[in-house]
């Protein structure tokens, strides 16, 4: 803080006695501490980003059973919107909705269990 003085000083000008201290040959942040600080960092970030990597690609059962179920829910739902835009002749709306089929199927082959899809899963992450 500065004392009356002080303030004084900041009105008349002089402003090199204020500004100069001690403190300003020491720096901010000790160099080894900011180096062990930043090895630390990066290390916990390599390890959160393994963990993600491996979550993501095992996932846990429920993850993995509402993705399946979310894959069905849009086989079915674009699968009637198919029908309803071919009966209306909206031929680009049904087209839409057949793509929507198709990432469904793609996304219940990724989620479905079973020695068929480990096969398919591999084929679609390898072209991916």
């Amino acid at each position: 803080q500065l004392g009356p003085l002080r303030c004084l000083a900041v009105f008349f000008g002089d402003y090199h006695e204020i500004m100069t201290t001690s403190q300003e040959d020491e720096p901010l942040l000790n160099p080894q501490i900011a180096a062990a600080a930043a090895v630390s960092g990066a290390g916990f970030i390599n390890s959160s980003t393994e963990k993600i990597k491996k979550a993501r690609a095992e996932g846990p059962l429920t993850f993995r059973t509402l993705g399946f179920l979310g894959g069905l829910a849009m086989i079915i739902s674009n699968g009637l919107a198919i029908l309803d835009r071919f009966f209306s002749f909206n031929f680009a709306g049904a087209m839409i909705a057949f793509y929507g089929v198709l990432f469904g199927v793609i996304i219940t082959m990724l989620e479905a269990p079973g020695p068929c899809s480990q096969r398919l899963q591999g084929g679609i992450r390898f072209y991916a």
